[in-house]
């Protein structure tokens, strides 16, 4: 094993790029030419004694001799002091090469821009010192810009030239946005990408390596493949660039030649132009080739397939068979070229083998290509550092070193490799990002170090590199534990530069104490790029037990500087508090939460998962759990401006049988949020052995914004000996836009659309023994009621296994019940089969489907199979009359008319958000309706929805054919006198069942909602009403005198400002009436206007080809969808022509 160190190693290469520069400069004529080179017209007739560059080549010496003394030294002291030397002349030279300046302008160079030659002289050295010694990588650098070499053409005094720039720079911009990189270098991604540029470009480029390289005229055949066009011209692509990288005649091996093809593929109107990769290999495919002394080149993939890598801004293609005499390809194909080491030498990167080092065994760099022939294509370049890992011992450690680490080391060894693609930019292998965390698990003493995790974060232009590890560890009684804890190491790109190494602090620390009489734990978590802070502490002393949890942000959602917290304290008694009829309390606690809310669908959706289980009194190891229940809170209760929660809890139980954890919490303020939440579980006969387990999960929401009231409960986790059970019941209510009942056990049939959306997917109610897979027997069954339809079924399933046999079986039905019009659907199937693995030996099917009534109709099918034998049976029938039975007729105005006679349908209202600014006294008992004077006159029913056609009344068909009703006009005026003014009015709208009053189609059953909001009568505008004169009433007051003995005094007269007795009035009772905050008095104020108003949906008819209005249907400004879904049906009985032209969509989506 070599000992080469990393010191010497990085040393040695500074030195090299001043030996560049050594070689250039150190005589006159050297110097002309270089100077000439850089494009200075200069020619200087002095002496070589005259140029004096000594103090920057006079330090080569003392940096080697200072190097040597360095890696010499044994002795740590002077190893110490001898680095410290060491570091100084590197700083003395960089210091050298800046202050050039002086040396340059010594010699009278004349009118020469001395910092752009100083510039050229930086980077010359740089880009020669890689040219020369790595032109692999200085091949690279110009591909993605960071070493760029331009010709220049004489002008303002200087002479033709190469512009040699060095952009470290641009590394960065390329890791983070590689796209837009070569966008800038060669105007990738857009219409004027410039062929013949890039081909010229690279084709230099790989002559500059000594690869041979050419443009010549496409193969006809593999460019009418590659375009997809035939009888292509030259023209239409120009030239393609050859690249011959390994070629060899070996008399054992044969002829061998490896390299690639670049194809330019034009712009067309539905593409951009991009380029076409064609690899070519002629001999063996998997081989390895001589790269130099160290080095070697192996090729590994199907290179030969002649398959073509097609590349346009955001897709690859890999079109195959791109020759005649090539074949299609099928599955998939990858290529790899890996530079490695001939022969592996470990390289010491710190330290040294005798005491602790970190250190790599080998290194390798992979270009490869994977592709699926079909989405899947992707480059790949990595970089594999094979053996990368540390040695920390005692033969050098300190006192403290020594006694945690007795008598051993720890020498973890992994293997990183850092790559880098389009999809995932750069990336560890193992990870989808620039991160990735190496398992140790490895104990140091009373110490286990984890993990370690390398990261590298890209703030373009600088990176940061850091090393994160996870520990824990046990001192006594008392038990830790810490994530996150680590070093960063900031580096500056542009300009380079190293900065002093940071202490990242722990993200997470855990803590518990198990003492006599004593115990408990706590936890810390510090998100500081979310400024979020949580702890949880959990205390047993005695007979009470503490937890406590907490949530604090500091960054609001939407990103402003904020304050959000939510605090939960549980406390359990041991033994407990006993209650009446054999209750005992275990528990109460509390939660408060200030600038948060509660995610309702949240908590439901997780209630199966156990997700209660981190927020009503949780238990166990709080500690170990801690990063679950933290996650869980903040998931439940997240940030919300403006939001409070409050909630108690309790823990009880009965007999020590049933235990019983209930909650109710409650946000505010408006809109309000109640949820009852719950956990029952019990143990039978023991929580120790039971026999019977059962945890059932509960919650009760009443969502005043939303105006839902559901309750759900979830059994999960339990069993009666051996019989798992599982499912979920749900029963919900609605009375907003969309209302709706609807009640389950396990769930909807399959075929039921009418569920609302908003109501969660429901597990079947679970019976199944057996918990493993042999045998196993699974009952499922469920029962879903909404507004409209039935659904109920069943299914058993079997499995039993017997060496490579098994038997598999099934039974179940489902059956929909659809009450208006009544029809039902009933579906039986059952089978069973016998197969060897995958194999079916023998299997029967049977389905059948029973629907109806009038007609009633039966299909159904049997499969029957032995070995390679099937036989299928099919049965279909129908009977009994198509004619469907019907009911008499039904003439609806006389119900109409009657619930408008009603006093019921005629009401005063109020404008929304208004209040009562009087009180009203009736005089006369006998009248009606009372109004206040800024009420409105609503007149509504409910027996039919108007302004559409009846063609259902009660189950049957209206009397003289589909009546639609309205109103005419509303008048009013007093009693005995015939109303004369007509009233301003306005539509109110209720919700109807819709299938109660139109003929609908099974599928509209099923798919449109329940309810629909549609006309149901007038309000009347109150300006349009005149009301009688008000009541005179005589008011009493009592009087009382205070102090009557006393002498009245005059105390003068006083002034007081009108302003001080205007805000008075303003603030006081009378300014602060509700009749000056409701309707338009509350924008009285001309700065204060309404932000905006939400209408209801609208619709409008359009044309299908460009949905643009049609506006030859007139529509009333508030149509329902099924007032303009009429109007829409008698426009087309009139104008069949234009039926599949014009539809309805809603008013949003219109063109303008």
């Amino acid at each position: 094993m070599s000992e080469s160190g990393i010191f010497d190693i990085l040393i040695n290469e500074f030195l090299k790029i001043f030996h560049v520069l050594e070689s250039r400069m150190d005589t006159v004529a050297h110097l002309n030419e270089f100077l000439q080179e850089l494009g200075w017209d200069v020619n200087l007739d002095i002496p070589d004694e005259d140029i004096d560059f000594s103090d920057l080549f006079g330090l080569i010496p003392d940096l080697n001799t200072k190097l040597n003394a360095f890696l010499d030294t044994n002795n740590d002291i002077e190893k110490i002091l001898n680095l410290i030397e060491l570091i100084s002349a590197l700083y003395s030279a960089m210091q050298a090469i800046l202050n050039l300046t002086s040396a340059f302008e010594n010699l009278n160079l004349g009118n020469i821009d001395f910092a752009e030659l100083i510039r050229q002289v930086r980077d010359y050295a740089i880009i020669e010192y890689l040219r020369t010694g790595y032109p692999w990588l200085h091949a690279l650098f110009r591909i993605i810009g960071v070493v760029n070499i331009e010709d220049v053409n004489p002008a303002g005094g200087r002479l033709r030239y190469l512009r040699r720039v060095f952009e470290f720079d641009h590394l960065g911009e390329f890791l983070s946005d590689p796209n837009g990189r070569f966008q800038a270098l060669f105007q990738w991604g857009t219409t004027d990408l410039d062929h013949q540029f890039i081909l010229d470009f690279l084709e230099d480029v790989f002559l500059d390596l000594g690869l041979p390289a050419g443009q010549y005229i496409p193969n006809q055949t593999m460019a009418e493949i590659l375009l997809e066009q035939e009888d292509i011209s030259y023209s239409d692509i120009g030239n393609e660039l050859r690249v011959t990288i390994y070629e060899e005649a070996d008399p054992e091996l044969g002829y061998l030649q490896l390299g690639f093809i670049l194809l330019p593929l034009p712009h067309d109107p539905l593409v951009l132009p991009g380029i076409a990769f064609i690899p070519f290999l002629k001999g063996d495919a998997d081989i390895s080739i001589p790269f130099s002394s160290n080095f070697q080149l192996k090729l590994q993939g199907g290179i030969d397939v002649q398959l073509a890598i097609k590349v346009r801004p955001g897709s690859i293609e890999v079109p195959s068979g791109i020759f005649e005499s090539r074949t299609q390809l099928s599955g998939s194909v990858e290529m790899k070229a890996i530079l490695g080491r001939i022969q592996p030498e470990t390289i010491i990167l710190l330290g040294s083998l005798k005491g602790n080092y970190l250190k790599i065994e080998d290194i390798a760099l992979t270009l490869g290509f994977f592709s699926d022939l079909g989405e899947t294509n992707e480059f790949y370049i990595e970089v594999d550092l094979l053996g990368f890992g540390f040695r920390l011992g005692t033969s050098e450690g300190d006192g403290f070193i020594q006694k945690i680490l007795p008598g051993g080391s720890i020498e973890p060894n992994f293997d990183l490799t850092l790559g880098w693609s389009p999809s995932r930019n750069v990336y560890f292998r193992g990870s989808g990002a620039l991160e990735i965390t190496i398992p140790i698990n490895r104990s140091l003493g009373p110490i286990e170090l984890k993990t370690i995790s390398i990261s590298i974060n890209i703030d373009n232009p600088n990176l940061s590199l850091s090393l994160i590890t996870s520990v824990a560890g046990k001192l006594g009684p008392i038990s830790f534990n810490v994530e996150g804890i680590g070093i960063r190491l900031p580096i500056s790109i542009s300009p380079f530069e190293l900065q002093m190494p940071c202490f990242v602090p722990p993200t997470r620390v855990g803590i518990s104490i198990d003492t006599s009489g004593f115990k408990g734990g706590g936890y810390l978590e510090f998100d500081q790029a979310n400024e979020r802070y949580a702890g949880i502490l959990q205390l047993t002393f005695s007979e009470i037990s503490l937890v406590a949890i907490g949530l604090i942000t500091t960054r609001m959602p939407d990103g402003s500087k904020g304050f959000s917290m939510l605090g939960l304290i549980n406390i359990t008694f041991d033994p407990a508090i006993s209650l009446p009829y054999n209750f005992k309390l275990l528990g109460v606690g509390g939660l408060l939460g200030i600038q948060r809310t509660m995610k309702l669908d949240v908590i439901r959706d997780g209630l199966k998962q156990g997700i209660l289980d981190s927020v009503m009194f949780p238990e166990g190891d709080l500690i170990a759990r801690a990063p679950q229940i933290i996650s869980d809170l903040r998931n439940v209760f997240p940030p919300s401006s403006g939001r409070y929660v409050i909630g108690l809890m309790a823990k009880l139980s009965w007999n020590e049988l049933v235990f019983a954890d209930l909650g109710i919490f409650l946000e505010v303020p408006k809109p309000i949020k109640i949820a009852i939440l719950g956990q029952i579980y019990t143990y039978l006969p023991n929580q120790e052995s039971p026999i019977v387990e059962i945890h059932l999960d509960v919650m009760g929401v009443l969502d005043l914004e939303q105006k839902k009231l559901y309750f759900m409960a979830s059994i999960y986790n339990s069993r009666i000996l051996i019989i798992d059970l599982s499912g979920d019941a749900y029963i919900g209510f609605s009375w907003g836009s969309r209302p709706y009942f609807v009640l389950s056990l396990g769930g909807f049939h399959p075929k039921d659309k009418s569920v609302p959306s908003d109501v969660p997917k429901l597990r079947r109610l679970t019976l199944s023994i057996g918990s493993g897979n042999n045998p196993r027997i699974t009952l499922q069954t469920y029962l879903g009621l909404t507004t409209n339809t039935l659904g109920f079924g069943t299914k058993l399933e079997l499995l039993m296994k017997a060496g490579p046999f098994k038997v598999e079986g099934y039974m179940g039905f489902d059956v929909l019940f659809i009450f208006s019009p009544f029809s039902f659907e009933a579906e039986f199937g059952a089978g069973v089969a016998v197969k060897r693995g995958s194999s079916t030996i023998m299997s029967i099917d049977l389905d059948l489907l029973l629907s109806g009534p009038t007609p009633w109709h039966a299909k159904g099918k049997a499969k029957f199979k032995i070995l390679f034998v099937t036989i299928k049976v099919k049965v279909s029938a129908t009977w009994g009359s198509k004619k469907k039975a019907t009911l008499p007729s039904v003439d609806p105005w006389p119900d109409l008319k009657t619930a408008l006679d009603s006093v019921r349908s005629w009401s005063a209202v109020l404008p929304s958000g208004a209040q009562n600014p009087v009180s009203i006294y009736v005089e006369d008992s006998a009248a009606l309706i009372i109004m206040s004077p800024i009420g409105e006159l609503e007149i509504r029913q409910n027996v039919v929805p108007l302004g559409i056609k009846i063609t259902k009344y009660k189950n049957a068909t209206p009397s003289g054919g589909e009546p639609t009703f309205n109103f005419g006009s509303v008048r009013i005026g007093p009693t005995g006198v015939a109303p004369v003014n007509e009233l301003g009015v306005e539509d109110t709208l209720d919700y109807f069942a819709l299938a109660q009053y139109q003929k609908l189609k099974d599928k509209d059953k099923l798919s449109k909602p329940g309810y629909e909001k549609l006309k149901s009568g007038k309000r009347c505008l109150t300006s349009d009403i005149d009301y009688s004169a008000y009541i005179p009433y005589t008011l009493e007051y009592e009087t009382e005198i205070i102090d009557e003995n006393k002498m009245a005094r005059s105390i003068g007269r006083t002034q007081s400002r009108w302003i001080f007795g205007r805000n008075l009035l303003k603030r006081g009772m009378a300014g602060l009436a509700p009749i000056y905050n409701m309707g338009a008095m509350k924008y009285r104020n001309t700065a204060a206007v309404p932000v905006g108003r939400i209408n209801d949906e609208g619709f409008a008819i359009v044309n299908s080809c460009d949905a643009t209005r049609f506006n030859e249907i007139p529509l009333n400004q508030n149509s329902t969808f099924i007032e303009v879904e009429q109007t829409f049906e008698n426009y087309l009985d009139d104008h069949p022509e234009r039926s599949g032209q014009l539809q309805i969509v809603p008013e949003c989506e219109v063109v303008t």
